[in-house]
């Protein structure tokens, strides 16, 4: 016999479905997925890691830089914050420091990123790091919250404990909530128009293993889930200057390395290279990035530039023609609006040999808005069968965030 207060089973249309979704968890809960926004992208600062990325870091995504030690972690950091700053201009990125050295301004500024526009957040332990982050991921003016970095949610009761009660499970609950925190602010922005970006930081440490692999990230598997993108970086230092003018004591430059190790979705290459100045005196400049010949040696594979030997033509870009490689790389180097037209249409080729539109749906890539040389005839037989997305506004006024304010337990509890 069935029970007196058992709910009779019924039928609704979609649209009564939609009403009730509407009235209990809000708008633009449950959509059609023909009304889902396509992704759009903060570039990194650096060619090579665009192209593998397919034009830069996904927003309204959580995304996860590590390596070891002094491996450029914090450094890619500061360029894709300056990046975002640059895209956003009425906009800051929160930056929650759990390294003593973490944010330094010049090399900030060296990087692209001002500092005046960094609300740096130093909590005292693991749980105040949450709840900044949650305050921040609250703010209508933060585009990007970067957590630097995930070894140092320390728990309050860890630190209070004596040193012979070691419990590592602390840290791996406070990134469990830090990236539950996240993943719903970052829905709940999305919904309201106003897309919130999540980067972290973290670092390998050794395990006891007699076989297989002895590294391990801290923080637990949930920072794997929560993780959209997670690139592994390396950094040697070396010497930019001739043989005959090394010296065992100079550095004036490191070459940054990556591995794609998880992307979801399309990827476009799984590792690369990049050379960072790190002498003020270079002829670059103080954190420069040397990527010309890079630019140039993607732009013959994908065809932006046509032709061999003394004869390379730029078609696109009003029929330039170089008489080597050795010019093109010198006028990309000089020329910023080239620069910025071969990255571009570069990246945008590549993004349509993946299956992607070549531009992303707020026409943005590469720093900036799609350039005048690429919206005509001849570039959109890269992927004439995508139809062009509608034209947004990039930096649209931010729209408010209704959620109730949030009282902060920044200091122990007694």
């Amino acid at each position: 016999m069935p029970k007196e207060d058992a709910r009779e089973f019924e039928l609704q249309s979609l649209q009564e479905t939609r009403k009730q979704v509407t009235d209990v968890y809000g708008n633009r809960t449950l959509v059609s997925g023909s009304a889902v926004e396509k992704f759009t992208v903060i570039p990194t600062g650096i060619f090579i890691m665009d192209m593998a990325l397919l034009g830069g870091v996904c927003e309204s995504t959580g995304n996860c830089f590590f390596g070891w030690e002094s491996s450029s972690k914090t450094t890619n950091c500061l360029r894709v914050a300056g990046q975002a700053q640059k895209k956003y201009p009425t906009k800051k990125v929160g930056w929650i420091d759990l390294d003593p050295m973490g944010f330094q301004q010049e090399w900030a500024m060296a990087q692209g990123c001002d500092p005046a526009r960094v609300e740096i957040a130093r909590p005292e332990h693991g749980e105040a790091a949450v709840d900044l982050a949650d305050v921040l991921a609250r703010t209508s003016d933060i585009c990007m919250i970067i957590t630097d970095g995930i070894a140092g949610f320390t728990s309050y009761k860890y630190l209070d404990e004596s040193a012979d009660r070691d419990q590592v499970s602390y840290i791996a609950k406070n990134v469990g909530k830090y990236c539950s925190k996240m993943r719903i602010a970052m829905s709940e922005r999305s919904k309201l128009r106003n897309k919130l970006t999540i980067l972290s930081t973290n670092q390998w440490r050794y395990k006891m293993v007699l076989m297989g692999d002895n590294r391990t990230l801290p923080g637990g598997t949930q920072s794997n889930f929560f993780h959209q993108v997670m690139l592994e970086f390396t950094a040697k230092p070396f010497n930019t200057a001739k043989p005959s003018d090394k010296s065992p004591a100079l550095v004036d430059a490191y070459e940054g390395t990556f591995k794609t190790k998880k992307v979801k979705g399309a990827s476009g290459i799984r590792e690369g290279s990049y050379t960072m100045i790190t002498d003020p005196a270079h002829k670059l400049g103080y954190g420069a990035v040397d990527e010309a010949e890079t630019i140039a040696a993607w732009a013959r594979k994908t065809g932006v530039i046509e032709g061999r030997g003394n004869k390379l033509v730029v078609p696109l870009y009003e029929e330039l023609n170089f008489t080597s490689v050795a010019d093109l790389i010198v006028r990309i180097r000089e020329d910023d609006d080239f620069n910025l037209f071969m990255q571009q249409a570069t990246v945008s080729k590549w993004r349509a040999t993946k299956g992607l539109s070549p531009f992303p749906e707020d026409n943005y890539l590469s720093g900036a808005t799609k350039h005048k040389y690429l919206g005509g005839s001849g570039f959109a037989t890269v992927a004439k069968t995508i139809s062009p997305p509608p034209p947004v506004v990039v930096n649209s006024p931010a729209a408010p965030v209704k959620r109730v304010p949030l009282k902060l337990p920044i200091k122990r509890p007694s």
